[in-house]
């Protein structure tokens, strides 16, 4: 996350903690007075070792949401701590729902706290896609452009530790359930991630 911060011209620090839930308290508690914002990766799912979410009780911060209907990245976890006035976003720890939680939610929140405005943008399906219920799904793709439009078309991947389709992936397309499928030719909601 330091290095997608550092493509905005933002110095950001990183800090590594063990999964040991005392060493995660400390780190946190310090780093909660040193920030104004927090970016964590990791520790917010359902596994022996997900602190985050006990960790943020105990030290103040308010949870705001935990999970998101989606995939990548359900497990988010989003919060403020109120005295410090620190927001923190706590993505899942696989690389793709880190990245496409980053996108999605981060960036939108920073760029509105700029008051720059986001245009949404769309895209043309190449193919046909059914997504079923209840999941919204993140897909990622790449583009070309076609008639002077913007064609989307899906990237072969293998799940959210799946880092080398994010190197084929120019983006997410933004795919919500629903009966009838995705036709191709059919414009959808593109996020843009290079």
């Amino acid at each position: 996350m330091v290095s997608a911060l550092s493509d905005l011209r933002i110095k950001g620090s990183s800090l590594h903690l063990l999964d040991d839930k005392k060493s995660i308290e400390d780190g946190l508690s310090s780093a909660l007075r040193q920030n104004d914002v927090l970016m964590l990766s990791g520790g917010v799912s359902k596994g022996k070792f997900d602190f985050i979410p006990d960790v943020m009780e105990a030290l103040g911060v308010e949870k705001i949401f935990h999970r998101v209907a989606q995939r990548p990245g359900k497990p988010f976890w989003f919060g403020v701590h109120k005295e410090f006035n620190t927001v923190i976003f706590s993505f899942p720890g696989n690389p793709v729902s880190t990245f496409a939680n980053y996108h999605l939610y981060f960036l939108p929140w920073l760029f509105s706290s700029w008051g720059i405005k986001i245009e949404n943008q769309h895209a043309k399906l190449t193919v046909e896609l059914e997504i079923q219920p209840p999941l919204t799904r993140f897909i990622q793709v790449s583009t070309h452009w076609q008639d002077s439009c913007l064609q989307v078309t899906p990237v072969v991947e293998n799940g959210s530790g799946d880092l080398t389709s994010l190197s084929r992936a120019d983006g997410f397309i933004c795919l919500e359930p629903r009966k009838s499928v995705y036709k191709a030719g059919e414009l959808v909601h593109f996020v843009r991630t290079r």
